[in-house]
Order: structure tokens, then C-alpha cells, then sequence
């Protein structure tokens, strides 16, 4: 099951990610920013939020192991570890790949073009 998990509001999230390319359908739960307390917003608050939208919509408990946050930021890792989930950084973004290792994520790539390799590295 894929989730969206993104720091920004709601519309202005899905806005950014339309103007990417990126088709928003396959995203079965999602968690942004505005669902976060805005008196203390952190996107840690973000994980068990989507996690619970979808132990609700489809009655069944989601462990740990079975997330696997991907991101392009330090936060998006730090998001990951501190609830036990892994992390997969991609350097798409601001950061490279010695910067997102150093956040402790379980896999570390350039971007996502090979999508076998990917997929093995996640399920394997």
C-alpha cells in the first residue's frame, strides 16, 4: 500500500507533486502538514497518522517493519527511525548521498530510475 506523507498543506502538497509529474491516485492514505499539531508541527507527527488512516480503512494493524519511509531530507529519515520504521533516501533533492547515509537510512540511492533494484533492495 502506498501513503503520501509531506510537510506541506494539503493543496499546496498535491499542487507540487501534480506539477512533478506525479499521479496522486496509487496514494491510498495520506498525512500532511495541516494534520499535524500546529502549535508544535513535526513531521514525526506524521507516520502514525497515515499508519491509522489505514488500520481504519482496512481493519488491519500495521507494524513497523512494514513501513518504509521515502524521502529526500534528514527529517524525512528522522521522521522514519523514531518510530522504528525504515527509510529510504533518495538524493533527488537538496541533499547527496553521504549527507542522507549519515541519517541512518537502510537504503540510499541517487534517485529511483532503477526500479528493480529498488524493489529488491525494499523486499529483499
Amino acid at each position: 500500500t502506498q501513503g503520501l506523507l509531506s510537510g506541506n498543506f494539503r493543496e499546496s502538497g498535491q499542487m507540487k507533486l501534480r506539477h512533478c509529474g506525479i499521479d496522486l491516485a496509487p496514494f491510498r492514505v495520506d498525512a500532511f502538514g495541516c494534520d499535524c499539531d500546529w502549535d508544535a508541527p513535526d513531521r514525526r507527527q506524521l507516520p502514525p497518522i497515515a499508519v491509522e488512516r489505514l488500520r481504519l480503512e482496512t481493519g488491519r494493524a500495521v507494524e513497523g517493519t512494514d513501513v518504509i519511509v521515502v524521502g529526500d531530507t534528514p527529517n524525512d529519515g528522522d521522521c522514519a527511525r523514531h518510530h522504528g520504521y525504515r527509510a529510504l533516501a533518495v538524493a533527488t533533492g537538496w541533499c547527496d548521498t553521504t549527507e542522507l547515509a549519515a541519517t541512518g537510512a537502510e537504503i540510499v540511492v541517487e534517485d529511483l530510475a532503477d526500479t528493480a533494484a529498488i524493489l529488491d533492495a525494499i523486499l529483499g
